[in-house]
């Protein structure tokens, strides 16, 4: 299997556990209560993109463009939100539920590129 639809080199790849791609698809789909759906995972890019890959099948369910080149990103699964670090310097935070994909919080917070993101609760 490939997972294609990336125009420029892909900086970070999560793998999303049984547990979360199970919660994330009911969320997706508004089916709750299915045993089990497929792993999904998340990859970002420098093509400014940030993507939600069904496993199972190779498929983008979804794609959001950042309009900055993403160079790390880190999935939040208790509100299903993905934080992106841009070449820029930004941190946004992202939502595939929402229909309207633009950034629920921006912030320039670096002046070189965002390297790793890390979130502790």
């Amino acid at each position: 299997m490939n997972l294609r639809g990336h125009t420029n080199t892909v900086t970070c790849v999560s793998l999303l556990s049984a547990e979360e791609s199970k919660n994330l698809g009911a969320a997706l789909s508004g089916i709750v209560g299915e045993e089990r759906g497929p792993r999904l995972a998340f990859s970002s890019s420098s093509d400014c993109c940030l993507k939600l890959w069904n496993l199972e099948n190779g498929s983008a369910l979804r794609s959001i463009y950042t309009f900055n080149p993403v160079t790390a990103h880190c999935y939040l699964p208790a509100q299903q939100y993905c934080v992106v670090g841009s070449e820029g310097g930004k941190l946004e935070i992202y939502s595939f539920l929402e229909e309207n994909t633009h950034a629920l919080f921006s912030i320039k917070t670096f002046e070189n590129s965002v390297s790793y993101i890390k979130v502790v609760v």
